[in-house]
C-alpha cells in the first residue's frame, strides 16, 4: 500500500471551515451521498437548527446551496458520518449523534434518526436507534473511576452487496468523575447494523456482541471490534477499515466482522495530527462504500484558517507487510500509539458496567512492591505516576525474572509499554505461554502485555516472567518495566465499587455519632455528613473514593459480606499531609474490634493485611475517628477485601 499526497487547492468550504463556512467549528466527519444522480455534502452541527448543504458531481467540488431546517425532540443533534438515500422511496435518512448532558460530569451520547424527502430541506424526526449499555445510570452512579459516554461519532457503511446498512460508533469510557482518582478517558468502536429492506428504522437495529448479533440496538451489549470508516475494495476482495493512528485493517465476512489487527501505514494521513475527520473514495471521488485499486483520501478537521484538508492518494498492490511498522491498538487513545502487538486499551482499574468480559473482570491487583512477588536479578525501582502506587521495577539484563503465585482461573500481567522496552517470555506453571514485546511508541500502562484464562480454579498456579535483553527494531531498549499481576477473584476494592447508590458493590458511607450510624448523603464528587466549625472554618464529614475526612463525628465506610467465607482484608492508611495530628483508625467486624491498631504517632503510612471469617450479612466496617475540638482528620486509605478459597460457603 502507497499513500502519497496530491495538491488539493481551491478548496471546498465544508472541508473545515474558512469564511464561506456557516459553522467554523467541524470537529466532525461531513455526510457525503448521492441523491438521484446528483452528489451532496451536507451536515449539521448540534448548536442550532440549521443544516449546511452543498451539491456538486464530487467529493471536492460542491456549491452551497439553500439550508435546511430542522426541529427535534432531541439534545445537541449532530448530522455527521454520512447518510443513506433510499432510491425507490425518494427518501434520505440521516443518523444523529445526540449529546445529552449529566450536570458537572460532562454528557453522554446516543444516535437518534431523522428523514427528509426533499434532499434535507425539512426533516421528520423518527426516534432513537442505538444507546449505549446500562441506559439508566448517571455517571456518579457507576463503579470506581470510570462511566459509560454513551455511543456516537459514528460512520455509516452501506453494504449493497450483503443487504445490511451498518454504524461504527465510538463507543466512551470517561474518568471525569470529579474528584475521584482516574486515568484519561477510553474510546473504543462498536457496530450496529439494520437490514436496508427495514430502512434503518428504531426497533430494527442490533449489536454485534460476542460473536452474534442478537443484542439490541437500544440498551444492547456490544463487542469492541476493530474498524472505524468502512468500504469494500474490489481489488482486494475484502472489506478495509481504517481507523485512528493511520491504521488499516481488513475483514473477509461483516457478519463474523473477522477484522485483522490494524496494521499501522507508515506516516500521519488520517486520524493523526490534529485531522480527526476523514472520508475515502473510489477513483472518481464520489463512491465512499465502494473502491478499487486507486482510492483518493481527504483527511480535515475544524480549519478556522485555510487550508488544513489534505488529498492523498491510496495505490494497492502486490507486497509484504513490514512488521517493523507495528500495530495501532483497537481504537482510539487521543495520542496515536503504536505497538507491536494487537491489543485494546483497557484501563488500569477495572470498570464493572461494562459489557466487555476484560474490562468488566472482577480480580484481585497486586503491586509490584508486594511482598508477594518473587524477584531475581536486579530490578529497579521507575516512578511511574499513572497508577495509584506511583511505582514500576524495571530489569533489562537476559535472565532476570519476576514471578507470582496465585489460585484463580485467570491471571493479567500489567506492563508499563514504551520506547525503550524490550521482550520478555511469559511461563505458566513453567510452561511456556509466549514472547512478549513490551515496545510501544509512547510510555503506556493502558495495555495488557499478557492475558492467560480458563485456568483450573482453586489451585495454585505460578506466572512467571522472564526477561530476554532483546528488542524489536523500533526499540532503544530492552527494559521490562512490571507493574503488577492481578488475577481473576472474589474481591471488593473501596474505589473500583465507589459509587453514589448506598449499598452498590456492598459498600456503604455513614457517619457515626456514639452508638448511632446514620448514612452519608451524596453531593457532587462524595457522600457527605454533619457540618462542623474549625478555625472558623465549616468543614463537612466526607467520604470519597479514596479519602476518609472527619471532624467531631467517626466516618465510617461500611462493607457487608455478600456470601459465607474466609476474608481477606488488605490496605493502607495514608496521612493527608495537610494535618498535624495522627489519625486514629480502626476495622470492626460489626462492632467487634479486628483491628485496633490505627496509626502510629509520627507515622504517615499504616498498613494492615489479616483475615477473618465472615457470615453472609455480616459487617465490616473501617473507621476514622473524630477529632472533637481538634483538627480536621484526613486520610487516604482503600481497603480491598477478598474472599479466600480456604472456607468459602456460598
Amino acid at each position: 500500500m502507497t499513500v502519497t499526497k496530491v495538491p488539493f487547492d481551491n478548496q471546498p468550504d465544508y472541508f473545515g471551515g474558512g469564511n464561506g463556512t456557516p459553522y467554523t467549528w467541524t470537529d466532525f466527519p461531513l455526510c457525503p451521498v448521492e441523491i438521484d444522480s446528483e452528489y451532496w455534502v451536507i451536515y449539521k452541527s448540534g448548536d442550532g437548527p440549521g443544516v449546511f448543504r452543498w451539491k456538486g458531481t464530487n467529493i471536492e467540488n460542491c456549491k452551497r446551496q439553500p439550508d435546511g431546517i430542522t426541529q427535534f425532540p432531541t439534545w445537541r443533534p449532530y448530522m455527521l458520518g454520512g447518510m443513506w438515500y433510499d432510491s425507490t422511496e425518494k427518501k434520505l435518512y440521516a443518523p444523529l449523534h445526540c449529546e445529552y448532558y449529566n450536570n458537572y460530569m460532562g454528557f453522554h451520547r446516543q444516535i437518534h434518526l431523522a428523514s427528509s424527502s426533499d434532499k434535507g430541506l425539512t426533516w421528520h424526526y423518527e426516534g432513537p436507534i442505538v444507546t449505549r449499555y446500562v441506559t439508566d445510570l448517571q455517571p456518579s452512579e457507576f463503579s470506581g473511576s470510570y462511566w459509560h459516554g454513551g455511543v456516537g461519532d459514528f460512520m455509516i457503511y452501506v453494504d449493497q452487496r450483503g443487504g445490511y446498512i451498518y454504524l461504527y460508533s465510538a463507543t466512551y469510557v470517561w474518568s471525569k468523575k470529579t474528584g475521584v482518582h482516574g486515568e484519561d478517558g477510553f474510546a473504543r468502536h462498536e457496530v450496529a447494523r439494520c437490514a436496508i429492506s427495514d430502512k434503518m428504522m428504531p426497533g430494527k437495529w442490533h449489536k454485534f456482541y460476542n460473536g452474534s448479533w442478537d443484542e439490541p440496538g437500544l440498551g444492547g451489549k456490544a463487542s469492541y471490534v476493530n474498524a472505524y470508516f468502512v468500504m469494500y475494495n474490489s481489488y482486494l476482495k475484502k472489506y478495509i477499515g481504517m481507523s485512528y493512528g493511520s491504521s488499516l485493517a481488513v475483514c473477509n465476512d461483516l457478519t463474523k466482522q473477522d477484522w485483522t489487527p490494524g496494521f499501522k501505514i507508515n506516516g500521519d494521513y488520517w486520524g493523526c495530527n490534529g485531522t480527526w475527520a476523514w472520508h475515502v473514495t473510489d477513483s472518481k471521488s464520489t463512491n465512499i462504500f465502494t473502491g478499487g485499486q486507486t482510492l483518493y483520501l481527504y483527511s480535515y478537521w475544524n480549519a478556522q484558517q485555510k487550508p488544513i484538508a489534505k488529498k492523498y492518494k491510496i495505490d494497492f498492490l502486490n507486497g509484504e507487510t513490514l512488521s517493523v511498522a507495528g500495530y495501532s491498538p483497537e481504537g482510539m487513545f487521543f495520542k496515536p500509539i503504536v505497538s507491536t502487538d494487537a491489543t485494546t486499551f483497557y484501563p488500569i482499574e477495572p470498570f464493572y458496567e461494562s459489557a466487555d468480559p476484560i474490562e468488566n473482570r472482577h480480580t484481585r491487583r497486586v503491586h509490584c512492591t508486594s511482598v508477594e512477588m518473587s524477584y531475581s536479578g536486579k530490578w529497579n525501582d521507575e516512578e511511574y505516576n499513572q497508577y495509584s502506587d506511583k511505582s514500576v521495577k524495571t530489569n533489562e539484563t537476559s535472565g532476570a525474572t519476576v514471578q507470582f503465585t496465585f489460585r484463580g482461573a485467570d491471571v493479567y500481567w500489567r506492563a508499563v509499554k514504551g520506547p525503550d522496552c524490550g521482550k520478555a517470555d511469559v511461563y505458566i506453571d513453567d510452561n511456556f505461554q509466549k514472547t512478549v514485546d513490551c515496545y510501544s511508541s509512547l510510555s503506556t500502562a493502558k495495555q495488557f502485555a499478557f492475558i492467560k484464562t480458563g485456568l483450573t480454579p482453586k489451585v495454585s498456579h505460578t506466572i512467571k516472567v522472564v526477561v530476554l535483553g532483546k528488542k524489536c527494531d523500533l526499540s532503544k531498549g530492552t527494559a521490562i518495566k512490571h507493574l503488577l499481576f492481578e488475577y481473576s477473584a472474589d474481591s471488593y476494592r473501596a474505589s473500583d465499587g465507589f459509587s453514589s447508590i448506598q449499598g452498590k458493590n456492598g459498600w456503604y458511607y455513614q457517619q457515626k455519632n456514639g452508638t448511632v450510624y446514620t448514612d452519608m448523603v451524596f453531593e457532587n464528587k462524595s457522600w457527605v455528613g454533619d457540618k462542623c466549625e474549625f478555625n472558623i472554618s465549616q468543614y463537612r464529614n466526607e467520604i470519597g473514593s479514596l479519602r476518609m475526612f472527619s471532624l467531631a463525628l467517626d466516618v465510617v465506610r461500611k462493607w457487608v459480606a455478600p456470601h459465607n467465607g474466609t476474608v481477606r482484608i488488605e490496605g493502607e492508611i495514608v496521612r493527608d499531609g495537610f494535618d498535624v495530628i495522627a489519625p486514629k483508625a480502626l476495622i470492626l467486624l460489626n462492632e467487634k474490634e479486628i483491628w485496633p491498631l490505627g496509626m502510629k504517632i509520627g507515622s504517615d503510612k499504616q498498613p494492615h493485611d489479616f483475615t477473618t471469617v465472615v457470615k453472609k450479612g455480616d459487617a465490616i466496617r473501617f473507621i476514622v475517628k473524630g477529632n472533637c475540638d481538634k483538627n480536621p482528620v484526613r486520610v487516604n486509605w482503600d481497603p480491598v477485601i477478598t474472599f479466600t478459597d480456604d472456607n468459602d460457603s456460598h
